[in-house]
């Protein structure tokens, strides 16, 4: 790392060309520092993100640690503070939208869909963001727990096509 540590920067800019992943025990903040991360990423003004979020805890980028809202200007789809619902049909058009929003910031939470919904969503939104978008960076922020008891062939599918992605285009993940 850095000697000392806390001299550790990275800088936004540079990131969005990386892939990297969170990885600690449960409950040790990995999803807070993704979020730290994310303010980073928005705070540039050229690092377009999409958060993936199972757990439905990112609406909290909304707002600041004082409870006031935040100056990013965030669209949240689905969950229980989102902006619109979604529902596990959705993903290729919220693909459609992020494409021509960007780089609006976006969080899609998918907290209120069953896991096998979840996998069908990230699915259908991964292929069809892949395959619309233009040659820009995107960062994809995909949150824990999209666990081995979801649907097989659909985390398979994901998995697939992120490998595939991120070898030919310019889109990074930042998994927790």
């Amino acid at each position: 790392l850095s000697d000392p540590p806390e001299a550790l920067t990275l800088l936004a800019a540079d990131s969005v060309s990386m892939t990297a992943a969170i990885l600690a025990k449960k409950n040790s903040g990995k999803t807070y520092l993704a979020m730290v991360l994310a303010e980073e990423f928005m705070s540039s003004d050229s690092i377009p993100i999409v958060v993936l979020d199972p757990t439905g805890v990112w609406f909290g980028l909304r707002s600041m640690a004082d409870g006031l809202p935040s100056s990013f200007n965030i669209l949240t789809l689905g969950g229980d503070y989102g902006d619109l619902s979604i529902t596990a049909k959705d993903g290729s058009k919220v693909a459609m939208l992020i494409n021509s929003i960007r780089p609006n910031p976006t969080v899609i939470d998918l907290s209120s869909l069953a896991p096998v919904e979840q996998h069908e969503f990230v699915a259908d939104f991964a292929e069809k963001l892949f395959t619309i978008a233009e040659r820009s960076p995107i960062h994809v922020i995909i949150d824990g727990a999209f666990r081995e008891e979801q649907s097989g062939s659909e985390l398979a599918r994901i998995l697939r096509v992120l490998a595939k992605d991120v070898e030919e285009m310019d889109f990074d993940y930042l998994l927790t």
